[in-house]
């Protein structure tokens, strides 16, 4: 058997925390994304952070 991280993709975590509410949280931080800095869109990294909470004990280039 591999790695947990090996089956689960962002799809199954995205199923469980719509895109609608994790725009809607980062409009409450005022964090929106600035489209000509070239950085990664906000709602990405809140979906990296919540895959990190998930599997704390992987490091966080096996998550990514």
């Amino acid at each position: 058997m591999g790695r947990v991280t090996d089956l689960i993709s962002l799809g199954v975590l995205a199923s469980y925390v719509s895109r609608d509410a994790v725009d809607e949280a980062i409009e409450e931080t005022g964090k929106a994304a600035k489209r000509s800095d070239g950085t990664i869109p906000p709602h990405v990294i809140v979906y990296f952070t919540m895959a990190l909470a998930l599997f704390a004990q992987e490091d966080y280039e096996e998550v990514a």
